[in-house]
């Protein structure tokens, strides 16, 4: 049995980038292919591929994040998120409420990380943004019921 790679947090959230573009499936080969470096030589893959979908600058794709430091997973998944329902980059944080009308989406992006969860050892913070995805998406769905 293969031993389970190590990816932390800042590594989950730049795969969590492209993985949605390129497939879970296409994502684990990258991961078991790669020879050198197999995490950082994927990432790199998996951002540019990133800018390439959405033709963006590196340089662009990080200033959606704060003082050079990477979102969270929450944020990564509003983001994509966002960009799949062409909102201004200045709505995505705002749209939070609104994520429970798009809980499919939100849906396939959790069962995408989850999944390679299973394949690689995550830290237990990717988990628990995990769990705070689905807990706001399951609030906002109640409070729409009332």
């Amino acid at each position: 049995m293969a031993k389970k790679q190590t990816i932390n947090i800042e590594t989950l959230n730049e795969i969590a980038l492209s993985v949605n573009k390129i497939g879970i499936k296409k994502t684990h080969e990258l991961l078991n292919t790669a020879q050198k470096d197999p995490i950082n030589t994927v990432v790199r893959l998996l951002i540019s591929d990133t800018c390439k979908q959405y033709c963006m600058s590196k340089e662009l794709l990080f200033k959606f994040y704060s003082n050079g430091i990477r979102l969270s997973a929450l944020s990564t998944i509003i983001y994509l998120l966002a960009k799949h329902l062409k909102l201004q980059s200045s709505q995505i944080f705002s749209y939070i409420p609104e994520l429970k009308v798009n809980r499919s989406r939100l849906s396939q992006y959790i069962t995408y990380m989850l999944n390679l969860s299973e394949k690689i050892k995550c830290e237990k913070e990717v988990l628990n943004h995990l769990a705070i995805i689905e807990e706001k998406m399951l609030i906002n769905i109640e409070n729409s019921k009332k």
